[in-house]
């Protein structure tokens, strides 16, 4: 039985129903009014569309572009075209067909339905290009589309027909357009995945090639200089290889990849250019980051950075050299090292060059832009490589700066660890750091200090402390530490230690050298004193020289024998010092250390021995003495009466046959003292005087004499001989005369002991014979004498000779004569002086009026006159007084011509100057007439005309004077007085005319 609440939910069924068969009915209305303004025609117009049509986006794999393709203004991506309305048409057919015939569909909407599984395979198919196609798209960017281009617009060509040709409505689009379409879409999109995955394998070796170290430096390894350099050029070599490697896959994917565009459009090349542009930047980023990380990795060894301290990178010995402690490899060596390295680092990429240089469309194919002349030539243009980019990039400069800053500071470090010093506290003493404290080892000149050292005479003390102390040295010198790290750098110590020591034994093997020499000649020199004086002392003696000798030896050593003996015990102790010190003694030195005091006992027994035998020895000799002592002083007697007979003191002997007899005689006297000098010693034996003959001190004086009288013959001759064959011209006559008064005085002085010996009277005779032609001499050698002096000396010695020529000497002088006649030539050579007088003074007039000129100054600005004539009257009264003087001398006649020439210039001078003042004078004043005023040059026409001619020839005269003041050439000159005496008398005229003009009285020249 139905319940209340049963009927409720019925009636609200119904109602429910009722809204909805309401809603289905007017949806249904508004359906069948919307299909009404669809009929037939306008449903056929709708599947008349194109299958396609462009759009900016696109459903299946992007949403937005950034750009626009440049061959499609219109749109990128493909959409399908089919109209919108008829898929709302089918999806509402379909869903009132559920209805099962409740609502009708208009026919033609059920006939396009019944068409529904035809519509969506075309659509399907449409599909298929669509999708193809902007996966295509999707896959490449904007920049990639524009080297796509070709590509895509032969792939819009197949299409365009979907675009624009191709409906709903036409038949057989299955089978030719899709199926065509896909394929082409297909082998598009295949060319452009390989591209994709050559970019893919590019960025990979682009990768690799930023990811390479160029240098190899391995944590915890320390390197040598030249393991370092070693390491690194193989590093390089390597780093080359790959680098050449990965550039040449590069090369071959682009190359592939060219393959595909090569026949493009001078558009696509331009794009492919810059495709390889981009691909080349990429690779210069790589080899960019590749070298900065490189050089990074070089200066965080060096300088370390914020995360890690310096890397223990190179070994520097410490080594001593040329006396000083440095490092090997100096530092210089190895900064050198280290900026070779940065550098070669970086020219590690020289090996790549630019794809833009070898992958320019050019150099693939050159025909293809053969008519893009001007992107050519602007393309074929050579890139800087990217060695010459990078190395000069600012980034890499930087870099390179901090690790030469960092190999600076090294080096400023190391040199601080060499010279740092530190204080010992406790002792308040400075010393110097690490090796410096044995600084004297190596700085001492070890062979100059021993030297000194022997010199010195050191005793056995200094010597035992000496070699201890170079001992106590090396020992601390083993102790020290063998290395130290400065930086980046570790020293090594080890060599400098081991030279240390060396230099410590090499002072200990000097100083026990030394001190083993000192000892070994020490004894050496005992035992063969010993030995030597043994034999000495016990041979008998064979003359008193001899017999001295050894009673000397004897003396000395008796007197010295407890000196010799202390000389034992040093050598004893030197020995005990070289066995403490561990030297190998000779055993030769051995032996006769241990038979020194046993020698020394047998020498003092041998010396009383001797004594008895030179005691007997000494009776025997005293009688050969005297004899030889009488045999002595008989030498000495003949020798002086030889000497008085013999001497060289006849002039008749030459000065070498004198010097030989002086020379045997001294011989002879050498003799005699050495004879004196072997019987001195028997002499002092026996304590008798030591005779002395004055006798031989007079043959030593006489000798001398002779000899000195000699020399001076000698030197006399041969001074005289140079001047006799020499140029009688060039005699240097004061040199003579000096040198003849030097020998006359040392003849002289010899003349107080040797006056009575003829070669001395001979020389004084020459010297004096010698000094009186001397005045003859000086005056055939005046300047003065002209030929005409020795003219008149051949006439009157009636000779004929050459004076000039180079064969007229001394010796021609005195050959020819000339000394004979002295007071002749006394005479010629005093006139030659009075002569030259006049000559000189003639020379002087000359000079003097080569140079007088006349005082000309300006007149009125137009013309000149004489201003001054005081000076040049005074000189020619001076002159002409001069002159006659020289014509009243008796020696006029040889200088007549030119006397009388002077005389007549002079007077002419005189007459010229004095006239021209007189016209001078006369012109002045007419002048002041006839140039000012024309009205008496009318009343004087004749005057005025006669002064015309003068006021222009004076004014000629007095202009040429100006030019030329030289008095004596004015005044000389041709017509000069004529001309000068013209114009006196024509204007003597002129004034006679004004005097006795009655018109003008005051004209006169009183007035």
């Amino acid at each position: 039985m139905p319940t209340s609440e049963t009927k409720e939910a019925e009636i609200a069924y119904k109602a429910l129903m009722g809204v909805v068969d309401e809603y289905m009915a007017g949806c249904y209305k508004n359906w069948v009014g919307s299909m009404g303004a669809l009929d037939s025609s306008t449903l056929q117009a709708k599947l008349d569309k194109p299958l396609m049509k462009r759009t900016n986006h696109t459903d299946t794999t992007e949403r937005e572009f950034l750009a626009v393709s440049t061959f499609n203004v219109k749109g990128v991506f493909l959409q399908c075209n089919f109209d919108q309305d008829l898929l709302a048409l089918f999806t509402e057919v379909q869903y009132w067909e559920k209805f099962h015939g409740e609502f009708s569909i208009p026919y033609h909407a059920h006939d396009l339905y019944n068409q529904k599984a035809k519509f969506n395979a075309m659509r399907e198919h449409v599909m298929r290009i669509v999708d193809a196609y902007n996966k295509i798209l999707c896959d490449l960017s904007a920049v990639e589309r524009r080297l796509f281009s070709d590509h895509i617009r032969k792939l819009d060509k197949r299409i365009n027909q979907g675009l624009q040709k191709l409906t709903w409505v036409s038949k057989g689009i299955i089978e030719h357009y899709v199926n065509d379409c896909c394929a082409h879409c297909a082998e598009i999109y295949a060319i452009v995945r390989r591209f994709k995955e050559g970019k893919q394998r590019i960025s990979h070796q682009c990768r690799l090639a930023s990811s390479m170290l160029l240098l190899q430096i391995d944590k915890n390894v320390t390197y040598a200089h030249d393991i370092f350099e070693a390491t690194q050029a193989a590093r390089r070599t390597e780093m080359k290889r790959r680098l050449q490697q990965s550039h040449e896959i590069t090369q071959l994917e682009l190359r592939a990849i060219f393959t595909n565009f090569c026949d493009g459009t001078s558009e696509v090349l331009r794009e492919w250019r810059e495709f390889v542009k981009e691909i080349d930047s990429q690779v210069e980023a790589a080899l960019r980051q590749a070298v900065k990380r490189s050089l990074q990795a070089l200066s965080r060894a060096i300088n370390g950075d914020a995360m890690s301290e310096p890397q223990t990178l190179f070994c520097l010995k410490l080594v001593l050299e040329n006396g000083r402690i440095d490092y090997k490899p100096t530092m210089i060596s190895l900064t050198h090292l280290v900026n070779i390295v940065a550098k070669e680092l970086i020219s590690t990429i020289a090996v790549v060059p630019r794809l833009c240089d070898i992958l320019s469309p050019e150099t693939v194919k050159q025909s293809s832009v053969a008519n893009d002349r001007s992107d050519c030539s602007a393309l074929t243009k050579r890139h800087r490589s990217f060695y010459s980019t990078i190395s000069n990039d600012e980034d890499m400069l930087k870099i390179v700066v901090q690790i030469m800053n960092g190999m600076s500071l090294a080096a400023t470090e190391l040199q601080r660890h060499l010279e740092r010093l530190f204080v010992i506290v406790c002792d308040s003493i400075f010393r110097r750091s690490y090796w410096e404290r044995y600084k004297t080892l190596w700085e001492m000149d070890k062979e100059a200090y021993i030297r000194r050292y022997a010199k010195a005479n050191r005793s056995l003390k200094h010597y035992d402390d000496d070699v201890t102390k170079y001992r106590n040295q090396q020992t601390k010198i083993e102790h020290e530490d063998i290395s130290h790290v400065v930086n980046f750098v570790q020293l090594d110590c080890a060599l400098l230690k081991e030279q240390l020591i060396s230099h410590c034994q090499q002072w200990r093997r000097n100083l026990l050298g030394l001190l083993n020499k000192n000892a070994s000649q020490g004894l050496e020199y005992l035992h063969n004193l010993f030995a030597d004086n043994t034999r000495t002392l016990c041979a008998t003696p064979s003359d008193l020289n001899e017999l001295s000798d050894k009673l000397r030896i004897l003396l000395d050593f008796r007197s010295n024998s407890q000196v010799i003996e202390t000389k034992i015990l040093p050598i004893e102790e030197m020995y005990a010092t070289l066995t403490k010190f561990d030297v190998q003694v000779a055993s030769n030195e051995i032996v006769k250390l241990q038979e020194l005091r046993p020698a020394w006992k047998e020498f003092l027994s041998m010396l009383d021995k001797a004594q008895h035998a030179l005691d007997k020895a000494k009776v025997n000799m005293r009688r050969d003495l005297e004899s030889n002592l009488e045999a002595y002083c008989q030498q000495v007697l003949q020798l002086r009466e030889q000497v008085l007979i013999e001497i060289p003191t006849s002039q008749e002997l030459t000065p070498d046959e004198a010097f030989a007899v002086i020379h045997d005689f001294r011989h002879r006297v050498e003799a005699v003292y050495l004879r004196k000098h072997d019987l001195q010693a028997g002499l002092d034996i026996f304590n008798m005087e030591s005779p002395e003959h004055r006798e031989l001190k007079d043959t030593e004086r006489d000798l001398e004499l002779a000899n000195q009288i000699w020399i001076l013959v000698r030197d006399w001759t041969r001074a005289f001989d140079n001047w006799k064959t020499g140029r009688f011209d060039e005699l240097d006559i004061s040199e003579m005369e000096t040198v003849a008064g030097q020998f006359n005085k040392k003849v002289g002085k010899l003349g107080r002991d040797v006056k009575r010996w003829g070669i001395w009277e001979a020389m004084r005779t020459k010297l004096t014979e010698f000094l009186q032609t001397m005045p003859l001499i000086q005056d055939l050698r005046n300047p003065a004498m002209r030929s005409r002096h020795w003219d008149a000396l051949k006439r009157d010695l009636r000779r004929n000779f050459d004076e000039t020529s180079a064969e007229f000497t001394l010796e021609t002088v005195f050959s020819i004569g000339l000394s004979a006649v002295p007071d002749l030539i006394s005479e010629l050579s005093a006139n030659a002086n009075k002569e030259l007088a006049i000559e000189e003074t003639l020379k002087e007039i000359e000079t003097r009026w080569g140079e007088i000129d006349i005082d000309i100054s300006a007149y009125k600005e137009e013309y000149f006159k004489i201003r001054s004539t005081d000076d040049l009257f005074q000189v020619l009264e001076d002159d002409a007084v001069a002159l006659s003087t020289m014509k009243a001398s008796k020696f006029y006649g040889s200088f007549k011509s030119r006397i009388d020439k002077w005389e007549g210039a002079l007077a002419l001078v005189s007459e010229v100057i004095e006239l021209i003042l007189t016209v001078q004078r006369k012109w002045i004043y007419l002048e002041s007439i006839f140039m000012a005023s024309e009205d008496i040059c009318k009343q004087l026409p004749k005057e005025s005309s006669l002064f015309i001619e003068v006021n222009a020839t004076f004014g000629h005269v007095m202009s040429n004077a100006a030019e030329q003041p030289n008095a004596v050439i004015q005044c000389t000159a041709t017509g000069m007085l004529e001309t000068v005496t013209c114009m006196d008398d024509k204007l003597e005229t002129i004034q006679k005319s004004l005097d006795s003009f009655p018109t003008y009285p005051f004209l006169t020249q009183g007035n």
